[in-house]
């Protein structure tokens, strides 16, 4: 059976609207999907121009939780995460430094 695994972070609300449409879908064309969502207090209630600030200036942020799983075990991965300062918001990143990708067997997809 084909797997998708859709890890995602959200401050707002918004990429985790878009992430459970895209496991909708996902799941519409059979695909088992399994969803990881990554906490990390640290990059929450911070003023807006504060987290644009660190976004820029190379933040590095520790996670709540380690990843759940192993994204060698999927076909596809599809990362989720807001925008900070016309980038992407660091936190995701802490997380893909976390795991092993095998790259010859697994399709990625942001968003």
């Amino acid at each position: 059976m084909v797997r998708a695994l859709v890890v995602y972070y959200s401050l707002s609300g918004t990429t985790q609207q878009v992430a459970d449409i895209l496991v909708s879908e996902l799941q519409k064309k059979g695909i088992d999907t399994v969803v990881e969502v990554i906490k990390c207090t640290q990059a929450e209630g911070v003023g807006i121009l504060r987290q644009g600030y660190r976004s820029v200036n190379g933040t590095i942020y520790n996670l709540d939780n380690p990843p759940e799983n192993d994204p060698r075990q999927f076909e596809f991965v599809f990362i989720g995460a807001p925008l900070w300062s016309l980038g992407t918001i660091p936190v995701p990143e802490q997380w893909m430094k976390s795991v092993q990708f095998d790259i010859d067997k697994t399709k990625f997809g942001a968003f």
